[in-house]
C-alpha cells in the first residue's frame, strides 16, 4: 500500500477586534506553502483556502479529510491569529469577538 500525502492549508489575515490587528501575510504564507508542497517527488494533494468564516472553513476541512485512507499522511496548517479561552479558537476573516 502506497502512502498518500494530503495537506489542508488555511490562511486568514484576520479581522479587526480589540485583541488583534489584521495580519498582512498569513494568507500569502498559506499560498506559498501550498506551492512548495505541490512540487517534487514527495508532492502532496493540497487544498489551500482563505478562512473567510468558521462554518465554511470547517465544512471544507471535513470534506477534504474524507479523501484520506488508513495509513495516509494528513497535514493541517493554519496561518493566522488564534484566541485561547479554555478552548483554542482560530480567527477567520469574518470572526467577531463579543466583548
Amino acid at each position: 500500500m502506497t502512502q498518500r500525502r494530503h495537506a489542508f492549508l488555511i490562511g486568514a489575515n484576520g479581522t479587526s477586534w480589540p485583541y488583534a490587528t489584521p495580519l498582512k501575510h498569513a494568507e500569502r504564507d498559506a499560498q506559498r506553502l501550498a506551492q512548495a508542497l505541490k512540487e517534487g517527488p514527495c508532492a502532496f494533494n493540497v487544498k489551500q483556502i482563505t478562512a473567510d468564516d468558521n462554518s465554511d472553513t470547517t465544512d471544507q476541512l471535513e470534506e477534504f479529510a474524507k479523501e484520506c485512507k488508513k495509513g495516509d499522511l494528513f497535514v493541517l496548517h493554519f496561518s493566522g491569529h488564534g484566541h485561547f479561552d479554555e478552548k483554542f479558537y482560530l480567527i477567520c476573516k469574518a470572526s467577531v469577538k463579543s466583548g
